[in-house]
Parts: structure tokens; C-alpha cells; sequence
């Protein structure tokens, strides 16, 4: 057994352990709020790869998109957004379909799931990085040929679909039907990560700064929109600070989401909207991530807990 494999089964049987026994115990309410708030999904890459971390597997992924498409309302993340902006509640049962680090699975293998469910989804991409042959830092411990990341073309491509379905969504006809099935659309958005997926803790405000700003403008540029989105890399209140808030802000984006596990509703900070982590956990925990059974799991990136979770990566030899 290698140690990733080894990793992703310590991680499974204690993710298993606390979701059962917060649904068991009926602890969800405590964290997850009420049912007219949101969740937002976060996955990374969607392949086959045996042992790569934060990859589930196309079998499973279509699993989970046909569980959403038939017992969720699936939106656009720019729709949370705004909902959060303006301080609305959310319709029960509300989700939306997000990614990180732009991996070209998210085009080879996501991309026919969510189009064929007709799903939106947004991809957060760290745009100096976009290429194809490139590879992130944290990606460094596998195989080069596991992770590969989108190229501009694949994003172009991917956006004109955003294009086509917003105009079909507004055409007469659409609104004619009021069915709402029908006005769900494969409705791909792009945001900013980033240049290089910094840590924004762990570098200068004038590295931050540039890498925030730049992330905007390289998008904006490629893409020929005004990118509205922002998501910190990681995404726990170790990697981002208020300081961090405020250069998002000032950069133009409109709403910025975090890694940290919880519902979404008013009064969440804008700049600081919740996300929800889907790891290779059975079905029955991807249900739990949905109903707020493993919202505990956010406990993991405060007090000690960073801490031993560093030193299990270390014991390990694993990417945090």
C-alpha cells in the first residue's frame, strides 16, 4: 500500500467515524443552519488515478452530479454570490458545482458529466499557471502525467459555453416555459486563484497584491469578461488574512470563497463565503457533506489540530 493510498484511508475512516456519528446524533443542526441556506461543493480533480490525492473517480463523480441533478437545486456559483450580496435566503436544498486549480480532467472527464446533467459549474484557475504541461507545487509528489492543468484554449472553449447557455437561458421562449429543468444549463464559470496558487499568507503584500490584481487581469484579458470570483488557494484561515480580504476587494472581484466547510446564508462575509471539500469518501458521506454532517471537520484548521495534521504529512511523506 503506498502512503498516499495509505493517507486517503486514515482520512476516510475518520471523515466516516465523525459524519456518522454528528447524523446518528442529529449534531448537524448545530453547524449546518437553517434549510433555506446554501452549500457550495469544492473538487479538484475528477480521474481514475489510484492514490492521487483529492482525485475522485469519474464513476463516482457521476454518481454524486445525478444525485444533484435529481434532488437539488443546482445553480451557478454567481448566483450564490449574489444571493449572499444582496442578504436573501437560498431556496432549500440549493448547491453549487465548484473547482480548484483548473486540472484538464475538469475538462476530459467533468465537463461531459455536467453537460450531459445540464449543470453549471465554476472553475477557480490559477492563471499564470494555465498551460497544459505545467504542474503545481503540491502536485510535485506524483506522477507528472497525473496532473496535468487546462491550456487557454480549453478554458476559451469551456467559457463559450458559459456564453451560449446565458443566451439561451434569456431567449423569450426559455422564459415562456417556466420549467425549471429546462432553464438549467451546462453554464461553465471562470475565477481568479491566484497567479502561481500562492498561499497568500505565505509571501509579502506586495507578492500578494500582484498575485490577486494579476489573477483578475490575465483572466480578464483571455477571456474578454470582467471576472467577478475569487478563491483563496487552500482556502483556511491559515493561508488568507483580513488584509487578504481587503486586496480582493480593492482588485475588483465582486465575492471570494474560502475552504472552509459550511452552509452559506445571510450574514455570511461576502469575501469570505463558505465551501465544502468533496474528497474520494463513499456516497454516504458525500451525503453527509451535503445535509451538514461533516461541517465539524472545519475544527481541523484551528487550535492544535493544524498542527498534528502537519505532523501526520510529515510521518506520512505526504502533500498536506
Amino acid at each position: 500500500m503506498s502512503r498516499f493510498h495509505l493517507k486517503i484511508l486514515i482520512k476516510n475512516s475518520l471523515y466516516k467515524a465523525i459524519g456518522t456519528a454528528w447524523w446518528l446524533l442529529g449534531l448537524r443542526f448545530l453547524l449546518a443552519g437553517s434549510s433555506r441556506r446554501a452549500r457550495v461543493l469544492i473538487y479538484h480533480k475528477i480521474n481514475d488515478h489510484p492514490d492521487n490525492l483529492l482525485s475522485v473517480s469519474t464513476v463516482l463523480f457521476r454518481r454524486q452530479m445525478e444525485y444533484l441533478a435529481s434532488h437539488f437545486k443546482v445553480v451557478p456559483l454567481s448566483e450564490i454570490a449574489a444571493n449572499v450580496t444582496q442578504g436573501r435566503d437560498f431556496s432549500p436544498r440549493t448547491v453549487a458545482i465548484s473547482f480548484d486549480d483548473g486540472y484538464l480532467d475538469n475538462y476530459t472527464n467533468a465537463l461531459p458529466i455536467l453537460a450531459e446533467l445540464n449543470l453549471p459549474a465554476t472553475i477557480f484557475i490559477p492563471a499564470g499557471r494555465i498551460g497544459g504541461g505545467n504542474i503545481l507545487d503540491h502536485d510535485q509528489a506524483f506522477n507528472r502525467d497525473f496532473n496535468p492543468l487546462l491550456d487557454w484554449n480549453q478554458v476559451i472553449e469551456m467559457n463559450q459555453i458559459n456564453k451560449q447557455t446565458m443566451e439561451v437561458a434569456e431567449s423569450p421562449e426559455d422564459d415562456a416555459t417556466g420549467n425549471e429543468s429546462e432553464r438549467r444549463h451546462c453554464r461553465i464559470e471562470f475565477g481568479g486563484h491566484t497567479v502561481n496558487h500562492t498561499v497568500l499568507e505565505s509571501v509579502g503584500d506586495e507578492t500578494a497584491v500582484v498575485e490577486i490584481n494579476d489573477s483578475k487581469r490575465i483572466i480578464d484579458s483571455r477571456l474578454g469578461q470582467d471576472t467577478t470570483l475569487f478563491a483563496y488557494p487552500v482556502g483556511t484561515r491559515r493561508e488568507y488574512g483580513t488584509r487578504h480580504v481587503a486586496m480582493v476587494e480593492k482588485a475588483g472581484y465582486i465575492a471570494a470563497f474560502t475552504g472552509v466547510a459550511g452552509s452559506v446564508g445571510p450574514g455570511i462575509p461576502r469575501f469570505e463565503i463558505p465551501r465544502c471539500n468533496v474528497e474520494p469518501v463513499s456516497f454516504f458521506l458525500f451525503k453527509r457533506v451535503l445535509d451538514g454532517s461533516m461541517d465539524i471537520i472545519r475544527i481541523k484548521d484551528s487550535g492544535i489540530f493544524p498542527i498534528l495534521k502537519d505532523m501526520f504529512n510529515r510521518v506520512l511523506g505526504t502533500p498536506s
